[in-house]
């Protein structure tokens, strides 16, 4: 029965404010990020990397970030990046010296991007997009981290007929930050009919389990970067002719970019569309899935396997999933890491989430559990909902132990009294599957039913010393 999981209070301090959908999985995979582009969520994206605009020797257009609407618009569902030409004088920043300068270029070309304000460590990464037909524009969707990983899911720099898959590694295994000495593993992939032809689906799985990256077009593996060596600390690490090159496997945090751009000496002409729109990539939805193992039980102690070099989760899945509540060992999510990137995690299990002493996640940190269907489930509809966050639950700080909270009868018909053991019970709060507000009762330990339609309902119950979430089902 895939019906309880159980917050420490002190969890709730580091919540985001409710976000409330239906939690999709797809073969064998959860959606952890999606935006499908309605509208601007500013709250998703940045329109600039948080460094600012660097002087890039490939492309020779700005990336102009100073109001929505000029270089980024939403048009029929999409997310629409274009190129124009005008002339625009732009703040660009420079490390010269271990001093970072600050200075203004004259640009005749604007270009949109979009920057994730959250990042990840591992998953599978999906766009759905229309590249530009201009062969003198570049498009892209990439990942990015700190010294110099890079994933680039897809990339267009000779015309759409010609895409082109790369993985960018740094030579120096202890780099924290800035990488000094680096490399790259690019290769070609023609296209026939050109891609700009129709929208289609780009995606990478970064596999942190087998050290495997693999890129997809359209539901087919164009390219799998499997030829992994062992290094002489026993580490899959990429290769080259099977001889190992100095690197280790992505796994920091990156975040997601999109982006198009002039491709520096290409002469441009001006589209026919408007008088100074010269190119655009539109995007219908941007996804991030994450592998979920219906059979797996685990128990975390730790949040990060290396503190120094920031190797932290973002995703944790399983059937049931325990945090804390290990000896001589305390599971802290900060705020943020060492570089002042924000600490992102989330957790799905498809029977039982724990939170035991031990664990706590601080005011700031972005942290949510969730309990989902397995792929396969009878369920027709799978139902997942994030927590509320409650000003009278926020006030106390009370590590609960753990234990299964006693609902019953789960299922229940209709009519009936649903029962729940748990002492000192302050307020119970119902909702519908769409998080609706539909009851609440205060003081009781008894639910009567009759009120209640068939089917999913949501239960909150605050009690003098816990929060409690559960899912109920009436037949």
């Amino acid at each position: 029965m895939k019906t309880i999981y159980i917050i420490p209070i002190s969890a709730l301090l580091g919540l985001m404010p409710m976000l409330t959908f239906t939690q999709n999985i797809v073969d064998g995979y959860v959606t952890v990020f999606e935006d499908h582009f309605d509208e601007f969520d500013e709250s998703k994206w940045d329109l600039i990397f948080p460094w600012g605009y660097f002087l890039d020797p490939h492309i020779s257009s700005y990336y102009r970030h100073d109001e929505f609407g000029h270089n980024h618009i939403i048009n029929n569902g999409c997310l629409e990046l274009l190129t124009k030409m005008e002339n625009y004088t732009g703040l660009v920043t420079q490390y010269k010296n271990d001093q970072v300068l600050y200075y203004y270029v004259n640009f005749i070309y604007t270009s949109g991007m979009i920057y994730s304000k959250r990042n990840f460590t591992g998953g599978y990464y999906m766009i759905n997009c229309k590249v530009p037909q201009e062969s003198t524009l570049t498009s892209a969707f990439w990942l990015y981290g700190r010294c110099q990983q890079e994933i680039d899911v897809y990339e267009i720099w000779d015309g759409p007929g010609l895409q082109k898959t790369n993985y960018h590694f740094c030579y120096t295994q202890q780099c924290v930050n800035q990488c000094s000495d680096g490399g790259d593993m690019p290769l070609n992939h023609p296209q026939t009919p050109p891609l700009s032809n129709d929208f289609h689906r780009f995606g990478s799985s970064w596999n942190l389990d087998n050290k495997i990256i693999t890129y997809v077009l359209d539901g087919s593996t164009l390219r799998l970067i499997d030829d992994l060596c062992l290094n002489s600390s026993g580490q899959k690490v990429p290769c080259i002719n099977g001889y190992y090159i100095g690197t280790i496997y992505p796994n920091r945090k990156m975040n997601i970019v999109a982006n198009i751009a002039v491709i520096n000496n290409h002469e441009t002409d001006q589209s026919s569309e408007t008088d100074d729109v010269i190119g655009k990539l539109q995007i219908d939805y941007i996804k991030v899935l994450y592998p979920i193992d219906c059979d797996e039980i685990k128990s975390v102690c730790s949040y990060c396997t290396d503190d120094i070099f920031n190797i932290c989760p973002s995703v944790i899945t399983g059937k049931e999933v325990t945090l804390g509540g290990c000896q001589n060992s305390t599971m802290i999510i900060p705020a943020t890491d060492i570089n002042s990137d924000k600490n992102y995690l989330d957790i799905f299990a498809t029977e039982r989430i724990i939170i035991k002493k031990g664990f706590l996640a601080k005011n700031g940190c972005y942290f949510r559990a969730r309990i989902t269907d397995c792929p396969g489930d009878e369920t027709s509809e799978l139902i997942s909902k994030s927590l509320l966050n409650d000003e009278n639950v926020l006030q106390n700080d009370f590590l609960h132990s753990g234990e299964r909270m006693p609902i019953y009868p789960n299922p229940v018909k209709s009519g009936e009294s649903l029962n729940i053991d748990l002492p000192d019970i302050i307020r119970i709060s119902i909702f519908d599957e769409k998080s609706h507000f539909i009851d609440h009762i205060s003081h009781c330990n008894v639910i009567n039913t009759q009120n209640l339609s068939k089917g999913f309902y949501i239960i909150h119950i605050i009690t003098k010393n816990s929060f409690n979430i559960a899912k109920l089902i009436v037949l």
